[in-house]
């Protein structure tokens, strides 16, 4: 089959093309009133005159300008006690998982203080506006110590109260094998004295005191969880600090800084 060739009009010149302006390609441009299409990528919502890259991301100015108010940030006192209210949920509720796992299984599940390390550090990280320093790391760290210590205190509770009584039952449960010298032991406490809130508010306090040990008696009696433990004490220090702020702009949607090519940026999500 025979392929036409194309053919120039009567006078031989090439057809004109339509009055346009010339194709260009040493910069790049956007239409009028879409601003190149660009989101930020913090928002979700249409970049509307100037933006910023904020950590390698697309920000509005209005959110970035939002996020360095001084007045969002908050007072140092709101800051602090922020961090410790979180911190402190935080640090309670990993007590009371690994505990009750703890008691239902009956085996220290190490992945939890990993677990416990990360949600302290976002938790201390949250309430100080992610403008913390070297003292909502450390509080942080304080508080995975508390996690992992009050987790014990249950068994630490009830262990002291069976030697201050008497009662060696509770030792039989655990599978502890009973001193002899312990049965002939008189008890430290009646009944009737053991049944009293003092006694209780007593012992409670001699758990927790005593359950601060939890940590290094954990780390000693096993590498593998020493490392887990480790791994959680990282994470919560390294999140609980201020947040790094890679910050270049303001450009301009739709031109480019200074002439040229405009900066690079991911894309749009």
């Amino acid at each position: 089959m025979a392929i036409d060739e194309p053919r120039l009009p009567e006078s031989g010149e090439p057809p004109e093309l339509p009055n346009e302006e010339p194709m260009q390609f040493d910069r790049a441009e956007f239409r009028p009133g879409t601003d190149g299409g660009l989101r930020c990528q913090y928002t979700g919502k249409p970049v509307v005159g100037r933006y910023y890259q904020l950590n390698g991301q697309i920000a509005s100015a209005e959110f970035v300008e939002s996020q360095l108010d001084p007045k969002s940030m908050g007072t140092k006192a709101g800051r602090f006690f922020g961090a410790l209210g979180l911190g402190l949920g935080a640090a309670i509720l990993g007590a009371v998982v690994w505990g009750g796992i703890r008691a239902l299984t009956g085996y220290d599940i190490g992945i939890i203080a990993a677990l416990a390390g990360w949600v302290i550090g976002i938790a201390v990280g949250a309430g100080s506006k992610h403008n913390g320093g070297i003292l909502y790391r450390l509080m942080a760290l304080l508080f995975v110590w508390l996690c992992i210590s009050w987790s014990f205190i249950p068994e630490t509770y009830h262990g002291i109260d069976a030697s201050m009584s008497g009662d060696d039952s509770y030792f039989t449960e655990q599978g502890i094998e009973s001193d002899p010298e312990f049965d002939e032991t008189e008890p430290v406490v009646s009944g009737e004295q053991r049944d009293t809130v003092a006694y209780k508010a007593i012992i409670l306090l001699m758990a927790f005191v005593v359950s601060l040990a939890g940590p290094v008696l954990m780390a000693l009696s096993s590498i593998i969880m020493a490392i887990i433990m480790a791994f959680g004490f990282w994470e919560a220090w390294r999140r609980s600090g201020a947040a790094k702020l890679q910050l270049n702009g303001p450009f301009e949607a739709g031109a480019a800084p200074g002439g040229g090519l405009p900066p690079a940026l991911p894309p749009p999500s």
